[in-house]
């Protein structure tokens, strides 16, 4: 053929919009939870697929999510896996309300990608999405309201998002653990909701309020330090150096089936660290298996951590010496654990931290990095020194459902 004969012949190039549904689908289940954000951005027809497809029923992805490091104050991501900070427009943040309108306000749990935020001037609890900005308003009941000076810790008992798309089953729990007579609140909300709905210029945000019946559970002599969620029952940490399993699902009010006790070495070591801080002691659900996190030193330099197994056979808790493929992320009252096989960002054994310090009579926060396996601070990596603010840091999972609606 003559180069004159090529040259009118037609070009003919590819075009990414006509790729079939089937193949994005496959493509999506090996993305994290930016690159989704991604791939929405490319044309119309990939954000069809890819809201229709992460909001159905059996979406469920390979890949595990990398925690964010967010930034309370100005809303800001630093996202691991590619070093890089993501903040939210103006336009997106416009009319949204969230804990960053409240000087009162506290951030006291996360649960599934969704945040937990107490105002204690108006008694309220936000169950506030960070990414989509939805947002869920439940107004404390008197009888938790009315001795409550703050809230150490709240966590939601499932997935918000999968729970909204399916008919049969929109009921949820919020657990409390604060300073109302040192008991367990159980919010069981109910299936009543009343929705407002405010609109800006640019924006339009639906506020759902819910309704709730409430348990307070326990003794009223312990002091609760953390509470999970784990195979459908609450595991609560105790300053007195048990973990009590409740049952939240138990008609007609939770009850409690089983203590687990921890040695009197530990003890001493969560009653110390209860005198420094409430929120020093974890629980987390690491692979189907529930492990407690303690740190240990009041300074960086000295920072040590001990994490132990239990033992559901013999009820009792066993001392980890690895983190066997796995790294841990701990805010002031949140630790997440992830699997580092497919995360190349995460390094195996490592513990990553948010460290409080002070800097000519300011607060300061930033992260700090730990080989649990050496048993040594590690230094920062250059990409990560950046990553310091005057205001709370936190890291938190993205749930991939949750684009649904950006």
């Amino acid at each position: 053929m003559a180069a004159s004969d090529r040259k009118k012949e037609k070009i003919i190039t590819a075009n990414w919009s006509n790729l079939v549904s089937e193949l994005l689908e496959l493509i999506l289940k090996r993305l994290g939870f930016l690159d989704i954000v991604h791939f929405r951005a490319v044309c119309s027809s990939w954000n069809r697929v890819a809201r229709f497809y992460i909001t159905s029923p059996i979406y469920f992805p390979l890949m595990p999510q990398t925690p964010l490091l967010m930034f309370r104050k100005n809303r800001r991501f630093f996202n691991l896996s590619d070093s890089r900070t993501y903040k939210t427009t103006r336009k997106q943040r416009q009319g949204r309300l969230g804990f960053y309108d409240y000087e009162d306000s506290w951030f006291v749990g996360s649960s599934y990608g969704w945040l937990v935020i107490f105002i204690k001037k108006l008694k309220v609890l936000h169950i506030l999405n960070p990414l989509s900005f939805e947002r869920i308003q439940i107004q404390l009941p008197s009888n938790m309201s009315k001795d409550i000076r703050f809230i150490f810790k709240a966590i939601i008992s499932c997935d918000l998002c999968r729970r909204s798309t399916s008919s049969s089953s929109k009921s949820f729990c919020i657990v409390v653990c604060g300073t109302f007579q040192d008991k367990l609140g159980f919010l069981m909300h109910e299936d009543t909701t009343t929705t407002a709905t405010t609109t800006t210029a640019t924006t339009k945000t639906s506020i759902t309020t819910t309704t709730s019946t409430t348990h307070l559970v326990g003794d009223g002599h312990q002091i609760y330090i953390d509470i999970i969620c784990h195979n459908g029952m609450l595991y609560a940490l105790s300053y007195v150096g048990l973990v009590e399993v409740w049952d939240f699902l138990s008609h007609p009010f939770p009850r409690k089936v089983l203590d687990i006790e921890f040695s009197p070495t530990v003890t001493r070591l969560i009653r110390k660290n209860c005198k420094l801080s409430r929120t020093k002691s974890y629980l987390v659900e690491s692979m189907g298996e529930l492990w407690f996190v303690l740190p240990i030193g009041e300074s960086v330099k000295s920072m040590e951590f001990v994490v132990h197994k239990l033992d559901y056979g013999k009820k009792t808790w066993v001392n980890l010496d690895n983190l066997s493929n796995q790294a841990l992320f701990i805010s002031k009252n949140e630790c997440i654990s992830v699997l580092t096989r497919d995360l190349p960002e995460v390094r195996e054994n490592f513990i990553y931290f948010i460290i409080e310090y002070w800097e000519k009579k300011t607060k300061k926060y930033r992260v700090g990095i730990y080989n649990f396996k050496e048993k040594e601070m590690v230094d920062l990596p250059e990409h990560m020194k950046s990553c310091t603010s005057n205001s709370l840091l936190f890291w938190i999972v993205p749930n991939p459902w949750i684009v649904r609606s950006m």
